[in-house]
């Protein structure tokens, strides 16, 4: 294998190693949680389409796969996750999230079945090209109670990836995504395992 190789396959097994990590054991705590609400006791989540909110929309990304990793990285903490829209002429910005509305909560709201609605919020996406790479990525996320149209909880992960020299410089087409990628397992890491799987371990 050439140095080229071994270099590519490094970058990726550390950007591998962020994502996957201890991701069902060690868990941060998150920016907000209700008095009295216990995550690992919810079974079912919705799952909304992510939101945009970036102010530079330069890079290109794909809500719906970005949706997709959401939803595994969910699952693998034993989660049930029901994938949706977000309810349709919503127009929806990270203020708004944090203001605590809650007519606008349940409206967007409104497109999941379950109870407890989850939405993840594109913060920032953006690379930049020096003597290689780097990719810097901000991601937040809310659960909120569909029934009392309130946040009960809230995060936020931050992702950033790089590759020096000409390898680096290769690989900047890719660095948007790799970054979004430890930015959403650093905002999961801060919810824990199912209760129902810690009992059947």
């Amino acid at each position: 294998m050439g140095k080229s190789s071994v270099f590519h396959a490094s970058f990726f097994i550390v950007v591998l190693m962020l994502i996957t990590g201890c991701a069902g054991t060690y868990v941060t705590k998150p920016i907000y949680s209700q008095e009295g609400f216990h995550l690992e006791e919810v079974q079912q989540i919705s799952l909304l389409l992510p939101v945009d909110s970036r102010f530079d929309k330069k890079e290109n990304i794909d809500l719906k796969k970005i949706q997709g990793k959401c939803s595994d990285m969910i699952k693998k903490k034993a989660y049930q996750v029901l994938e949706v829209p977000v309810n349709q002429g919503v127009k929806i910005d990270e203020d708004d999230l944090k203001s605590g509305n809650q007519v606008f909560i349940k409206n967007i709201c409104a497109a999941g079945t379950s109870r407890y609605v989850m939405l993840v919020n594109i913060l920032d996406v953006s690379t930049k090209l020096t003597f290689g790479s780097t990719g810097n990525a901000e991601v937040s996320g809310y659960i909120f109670d569909k029934d009392s149209g309130v946040a009960i909880w809230h995060h936020k992960g931050i992702g950033q990836v790089g590759q020096g020299g000409l390898l680096g410089m290769l690989m900047k087409s890719s660095m948007d995504n790799e970054a979004v990628m430890v930015a959403l397992h650093n905002l999961f890491s801060s919810i824990p395992l199912q209760k129902d799987f810690k009992k059947n371990k």
